[in-house]
């Protein structure tokens, strides 16, 4: 070999007239020899994660790493009625037992709150036990925060139940 030369080669891919964009591949390396000839016929199969292009190989990764999280992923399915029921029991009970009335009854439906903030509102009925209050009736406010079944009560005589 002169000087200057390299050891590329240029290998044709269908005759001269032939209608695509490349007509004539250069092949610098037995390593692009091994890509053209695996790849080409397969079409971005399993060989294209060997690719010396970086960007090719990534997004061949994320396209696969999607596909098989999406096969593979559960369906997710909404609570059923006896577990919001479940839920509800669970925080009414919690509610009662934080509550400093007593003879305390459930006022109005449960105030279910977004995810995002976590809590749910019952309004509370009962007696106040101090002897000074003489048995007066009072309204408690509970916030239940779901996520750790905790219960906090405050004094909330302004609210009225709509009817």
């Amino acid at each position: 070999m002169a000087s200057g030369e390299d050891n590329a080669c240029t290998l044709g891919i269908g005759d001269n007239r032939s209608i695509g964009s490349i007509n004539r591949v250069r092949i610098s390396s037995l390593h692009q020899y091994a890509m053209l000839v695996l790849f080409i016929p397969a079409q971005a199969g399993i060989f294209f994660w060997f690719s010396p292009r970086k960007e090719q190989r990534m997004e061949y990764f994320q396209r696969i790493s999607v596909s098989f999280l999406l096969l593979v992923s559960p369906v997710a399915l909404a609570s059923s009625p006896e577990a919001w029921q479940k839920s509800q029991q669970v925080m009414r009970q919690a509610c009662i037992n934080a509550s400093t009335l007593s003879k305390v009854k459930v006022l109005g439906q449960v105030v279910e709150y977004d995810d995002s903030v976590g809590y749910s509102a019952l309004l509370l009925e009962g007696l106040y036990p101090q002897k000074h209050m003489k048995n007066r009736r009072g309204r408690e406010l509970c916030l239940f925060q779901r996520s750790s079944g905790r219960a906090s009560v405050s004094e909330a005589n302004q609210y009225r139940l709509a009817k």
